[in-house]
Order: structure tokens, then sequence, then C-alpha cells
């Protein structure tokens, strides 16, 4: 999932303490006659839930992590049995019902296909070599910092080479097996460019983050595959701060069928310190970037746009605290409901596909969270714990 990167500061509190010897005796047989017993530290979970993926109610797979070890398993009946699948470190995503991928963060190198489930799996090497959390799972089988897939076949790219300096964008039309370097024109040979999202095999779009705060993405758009780019005009967003408040922004594109969706995250940060909570704005375009509409303000949430789903009914979706934010017109309204289960502040949407919500919850204290898998299969009326597999 894309973070704010620069907005995770925090605040230390030193505290001063002065006093003479007898005053802190006297403190001291105080707190030793009325101190209550100390509080048991909270037991930090052995395998911790990373990721999850589904393409419907049924199949998908899932990652944890734990003791410095990584395990990823694939279940076809929705989590009532899984089977392992990886102890290497790669995020595994559903692109639908029958075909998943896997991106190898290892040395290997490895990118693995399935057409069948995750039953069988075809390698082939991948163009761009990734470690450590490179890459997120977001929505609907989409890698950010991987491949962008279009369907199956088609997919893009955009990265460093193994062994090699600079960026380039690799091409698959045949679902990953093999790669061509695109040697794309257009653009620049500079750092906030993000992964490009396509509507088609040959039209596509691509956002970059602005360099200083208070100022407007650039984007990019081709028309032949990603050979060649050119820049778009983008009106300039309302104000969503006071003057001062330095605003940082963070773009994102999102695909729904053959609309763009570009969304800016506003993240605030005042002279108290960062606000916890991202401002949004969005705008769509029906001609794949090339023209935009309006722009339209969605409520404040502390979770970024990047995490959005699209669910096969339309709607875009988003998890924030307890509640499902969802809209049903790309952005222009929105309404929420809270999400009942298990106790936890939602992560993320992790899987909208086939007619199933699957959310990622957290509960505990930072350092020691534990992770819940829940399943919705009404549009997120009634939800379901999703059980774990517990490696050995």
């Amino acid at each position: 999932m894309q973070a704010v990167s620069n907005r995770g500061r925090r605040a230390l509190v030193l505290m001063g303490l002065a006093a003479g010897a007898a005053v802190v005796v006297g403190v001291i047989s105080l707190r030793q006659a009325s101190a209550p017993a100390p509080t048991p530290p909270v037991p930090v979970p052995r395998w911790q839930l990373t990721t999850a993926s589904f393409g419907d109610a049924q199949r998908g797979a899932v990652s944890l992590q734990g003791e410095g070890r990584v395990a990823t398993f694939l279940t076809s009946d929705g989590g009532r049995t899984w089977r392992p699948f990886s102890s290497r470190p790669g995020v595994t995503a559903f692109l639908d019902r029958d075909h998943a991928v896997t991106v190898d963060l290892g040395p290997t190198n490895q990118f693995r296909t399935s057409a069948d489930a995750g039953r069988t799996w075809r390698t082939a090497l991948q163009p761009v070599q990734l470690s450590g959390a490179a890459v997120t799972i977001l929505p609907g089988g989409v890698l950010a910092g991987g491949p962008f897939f279009l369907d199956p076949a088609d997919a893009w790219w955009f990265g460093t080479p193994p062994g090699a300096g600079g960026r380039a964008l690799w091409r698959t039309s045949d679902g990953g097996a093999t790669w061509i370097d695109l040697a794309p024109a257009g653009i620049p040979a500079v750092e906030g460019a993000h992964q490009p999202v396509f509507v088609d095999p040959l039209r596509g779009a691509l956002a970059m983050s602005a360099d200083g705060p208070d100022t407007v993405p650039s984007l990019l758009v081709t028309r032949d595959g990603g050979r060649t780019w050119g820049s778009v005009s983008l009106a300039p967003p309302p104000a969503v701060v006071a003057p001062g408040q330095g605003a940082v922004v963070v773009p994102t594109l999102l695909a729904r069928g053959g609309v763009l969706v570009l969304s800016l995250d506003v993240a605030v940060d005042r002279s108290s310190g960062p606000s916890p909570l991202l401002g949004h704005l969005l705008a769509t375009s029906e001609d794949a970037g090339l023209t935009w509409g309006p722009w339209t303000a969605m409520p404040s949430t502390s979770a970024p746009a990047a995490t959005m789903a699209s669910d096969g009914a339309g709607r875009l979706l988003l998890a924030d605290g307890r509640r499902l934010w969802s809209s049903p017109d790309l952005g222009r309204t929105w309404s929420s409901r809270p999400v009942s289960g298990p106790a936890g502040q939602l992560s993320a949407v992790a899987s909208a596909l086939g007619g199933a919500l699957f959310v990622i919850t957290s509960s505990g204290p930072a350092g020691a969270a534990s992770r819940t898998l829940l399943r919705s299969l009404d549009g997120g009326g009634r939800w379901t714990e999703v059980r774990l597999p517990t490696p050995s």
C-alpha cells in the first residue's frame, strides 16, 4: 500500500525528576504501599498476518511472518483448509478467481504465475529485482511497487533492472513468461514516478509526485502501450487547507473498467504536528487521462486513497478505523457503515473480487498488535473471521 513517508514523526516526551533526599524517600514509601501490581507485558504474536489476496470467496493466499521467517499459504475453500505454498520472501496476489502471480522479494528473482488458482505454477525471471517490503498488495490484485496487470496476459513494470542503474518500463503480453524493455521516451529520470495504470493495451497514464509542498502532481499519458509519454495539464485542485499549514500531496491512479480515477491525498502538517487524517480529492477521466472531470472531495480518513478497492458492483471502497466507506458514483458521493466483528481497527480492504470482501483488522498495542482477516459475502453487511493457518 502507498504511504505518506514523511508524515510519521513522533513527539518525544522528556520528564525531569528533581527532589530532595527526604522527599524521594517519602515518595518511594508511598509507592511501595499503594502502587498496583505491575501489568504483565503483552505477548507478541508468534506469527503475524502480513498480506492477503483472494480471487473470489474461496480461492486466495495469505502470507505470515514470524521468528525471522515467512510463510505463504493457499486455500481453495475460503480458509477452511490451507496448503503451504512458499517459505521464500515474496508477495502473492490473485488477479481473478483463476489467475495469480507471485513477485519474488529475495535473491532468486523468480516471477511465478498460475492459471488454475494456484494448483500449478510457471516460473520465469522477473525483470526487476526487489527486496524487503518493496511490494505491497492493493485491492483487486494490484501490486504497488510491482507490475500492473491489465488482465492475466498484459502487464507493465516500472523499475530498476538487476545489476543496472536507471529505470526502465518493462512489458509482457504472455502473463510474465517474457518481458521486453520498452525504452520509454518522455518519462523524466527523476524520483517520484509511480507505476503506470492502463485501461487497454495501448492507453495508460502515470502520475508523478510533486517536489515540494502545496504543488500539483504531474501526469503523463501514453497512446502506444508505453513506448512514448506526453504530459497532460490538470486543473488546479481546490484548496483543502488554510495557508501556511504546509500540505503534502500524494497522487494515486486507479483503473475501474475503462475509467481512470486520480486521487490526491493531502497530509496537513500544522505547527502543532502532523494531522492524523488525510484529505482526499478525486477526479475521473473517461478517455484514458487526456481530459479530466472536476475535483470532488471525499471525507477525510486516516487511510490513504491508494488502498481503495473497486468491487464487482462498481463501488469504490475504503476501510478506515471501524467503518467501511463506499461510493457508487466514482467518488462523487460517499456513505459509510460500521464493520462488525472482532475488536480492532481496519487496516485495509485486502480484496474485493468475485462478490466477496476481505478486510484486515489490527488490535493491540504497537509492536504487539494482532491481525485478523474478515470476510463479507453481502457487500459489507455481515462479517465472519477467516481462520488463518499456523506455520509449523
